[in-house]
């Protein structure tokens, strides 16, 4: 019905005066993200959403992976976040738009269409939005490069690297290893723990209180992300500030939860 994602940004608006459109900001938490929506002149989108029968989405997409989900939310913010390992370096198409989410009618008093109610099935678009670009390279604080040169079996480098205009963590290993250290569990929850580790040592990082109390990471964005991640999700982990009371491994849960595998059956 309202539809804003041509190339030349030509609009299908089937209410003359109906305005879509959305924005979307950082959010706590790593390759994390919000989208508000803002929709006006459309009175039967409008009168779905506020019945519940049509909800706010975006649809995140990375071109590199081929991985998409979409998020939805009653309320015009919609929260939508992505994995490190779901993800390649470069850009993120957050797609923003207005869905049904179940059996509904649309009313189109006030377009072409007359005025019979429309039926309508779940998933079907009333408002799509232009992509909006996100650039994640800078603040996606671990990247994964294969080194041919490096040894296939053992061999990993961790460092701290400038990449752009931030600090952040690069590991390194033989193109055989890279997928396991990607989507291992274990094996990248160590990753974490082992770069984790480095935060009290690199000015870059440090930590500092805003003149409202907050703590932030002013010498770096990717800093800021790993801080929001740990007081959103760890809030009783305690921060690399502390040297003597900073945990890698504990921090590094909040960025690879472990997912136990199931228990055995003691007869079989």
């Amino acid at each position: 019905m309202i539809d804003d994602t041509s190339d030349t940004h030509e609009r299908s608006l089937d209410w003359p005066d109906a305005e879509y459109g959305a924005t979307a900001a950082p959010s706590a938490g790593v390759l994390a993200w919000t989208v508000r929506h803002t929709l006006t002149g459309a009175p039967g989108i409008e009168g779905l959403l506020d019945s519940g029968y049509a909800a706010w989405c975006v649809e995140a997409r990375c071109a590199e992976t081929l991985c998409t989900i979409t998020e939805t939310s009653r309320e015009p913010l919609t929260a939508v976040a992505l994995s490190p390992r779901d993800v390649g370096a470069g850009i993120v198409h957050l797609w923003p738009g207005v869905i049904t989410v179940v059996d509904c009618a649309l009313d189109p008093t006030g377009t072409n269409w007359g005025d019979r109610p429309i039926p309508l099935s779940p998933g079907r678009y009333l408002a799509r939005g232009a992509p909006l670009r996100v650039e994640h390279q800078g603040s996606d604080p671990m990247l994964f490069i294969a080194e041919p040169t490096m040894e296939p079996k053992t061999s990993v480098s961790i460092k701290v690297e400038e990449i752009g205009q931030d600090s952040r963590f690069v590991v390194r290993a033989h193109p055989d290893r890279i997928d396991r250290l990607k989507y291992d569990e274990a094996t990248l929850l160590s990753c974490w723990a082992t770069a984790l580790g480095m935060l009290p040592s690199h000015n870059a990082f440090d930590i500092e209180e805003d003149d409202t109390g907050q703590v932030t990471v002013p010498g770096s964005q990717v800093g800021d992300l790993i801080l929001r991640q740990l007081l959103a999700v760890a809030p009783n982990v305690p921060l690399w500030d502390s040297a003597s009371e900073w945990d890698p491994m504990r921090a590094a849960s909040a960025f690879v939860p472990l997912h136990p595998s199931p228990t055995q059956d003691l007869e079989e």
